[in-house]
């Protein structure tokens, strides 16, 4: 999923996001989501994560959940970071019709209040891509040969 102008987040985000600007979209305000079908998966997926922090002096925060479950915590650093995880099969609907993926920010600014430009926006993170892909097996122990 790529985010930005020209991207195709679109045909999965429901609330939180604002409009697409050049390689990124921001979460607007403290929550986003994203919804999409996918048959119910036979192994263990990753979800990899491309996000930029505001640039603020209030470190941000993120908390990732999939079906309410949770997968994983953020903390923005300068710069785009990456953030991987391993999504264990049975948080996935087993009916495949509707996951949803929940981004909560609790540390959001608007960047005006703090000096930091004119932005009225809630901003805590920009998105730039989001990939969710099998995980890889372990490597065999030297019992399994």
């Amino acid at each position: 999923m790529v985010f930005g102008i020209g991207g195709n987040f679109q045909n999965w985000a429901t609330t939180g996001w604002s409009a697409p600007e050049a390689g990124i979209t921001w979460i607007d305000g403290y929550q986003a989501t994203l919804e999409f079908a996918m048959p119910a998966p036979q192994a263990d997926q990753t979800l990899e994560l491309a996000v930029l922090p505001v640039d603020v002096r209030i470190v941000q925060h993120m908390y990732t959940y999939l079906n309410g479950l949770f997968l994983g915590f953020v903390v923005g650093k300068r710069g785009l970071q990456e953030f991987t995880v391993t999504i264990n099969r049975e948080f996935f609907r087993p009916d495949g019709l509707r996951n949803t993926l929940t981004f909560v920010c609790p540390k959001a600014v608007r960047p005006r209040d703090l000096g930091a430009g004119l932005d009225r926006r809630i901003l805590s993170f920009a998105f730039s891509l989001l990939s969710l892909y099998p995980a890889k097996m372990p490597p065999p122990t030297s019992t399994e040969t």
